[in-house]
């Protein structure tokens, strides 16, 4: 994560022909695993007398002219440029540890895939936007084709079957829950599945049997319900 926040910044500091404007955020702790983290540090290691109101200069703004022929230039690259919806507050302003990153990315990747066939497009789809890197690519691989194949929990990614993923389900007291995944074997009985990638706490059993009890309020049988755990092996637990 920090060779990739140092290959990025490269780039993103040194390509600017004029003037190059930097927005981040003030990090708390000597977090060198995030852009804001790399910032910060090395303004207040370097600079701290000249930082303030939160604000840092190098060297002095002028005043540029654009060329006619620079605009073409600028035209042609917009024409082409990519468009990707790129979560920017994760890339770049972000604070969260690599654990904790790696967690989101992968719960928005799982969204993604309803049934197993799907797997690899999601995945292309990420790396190709810059979600994940090369080595986060054959890691997050690995562990999708053993979740998607499992036999315990293959059933829920069966196109065969009808499935939903993020399904809200609207309880009586206004509140919402949303399992990952959802799989109706009929039209009373239903089975879920939900991802953890942190480490395991006994709020993870209570969040699913709490899923449980709305389900059955709503008029359903519940069939089975899983816990996923994906932190450092996979590991998958039935509560029912």
């Amino acid at each position: 994560m920090v060779t990739d926040s140092l290959d990025l910044m490269y780039v993103s500091l040194t390509r600017a022909q004029n003037e190059n404007h930097i927005i981040s955020k003030i990090s708390k702790d000597e977090d060198y695993s995030s852009f804001s983290g790399l910032i910060y540090n090395y303004v207040k290691l370097n600079h701290d007398n000249e930082f303030k109101n939160n604000t840092f200069f190098l060297g002095s703004e002028q005043e540029q002219k654009i060329r006619e022929e620079d605009k073409k230039s600028i035209l042609k690259i917009e024409a082409v440029k990519r468009n990707e919806n790129i979560d920017i507050d994760n890339f770049v302003y972000t604070d969260k540890s690599e654990k904790s990153f790696r967690g989101e990315v992968f719960h928005s990747l799982m969204e993604d895939i309803v049934y197993d066939f799907q797997y690899e497009k999601a995945l292309d789809g990420f790396f190709s936007s810059g979600k994940i890197n090369k080595n986060e690519l054959d890691s997050i691989n690995k562990l999708v084709k053993e979740i998607i194949s499992a036999p315990e929990i293959k059933q829920f990614f069966n196109s065969k079957n009808r499935v939903f993923n993020e399904r809200e389900i609207y309880l009586e007291n206004k509140e919402v829950i949303k399992p990952d995944k959802i799989l109706f074997h009929n039209k009373n009985e239903i089975s879920i599945l939900d991802y953890k990638t942190g480490i395991k706490k006994q709020q993870d059993v209570k969040q699913v049997k709490n899923y449980i009890s709305a389900i059955k309020k709503g008029g359903y049988k519940l069939k089975q319900a899983f816990l996923v755990y994906t932190r450092d092996e996979l590991e998958i637990v039935q509560l029912a």
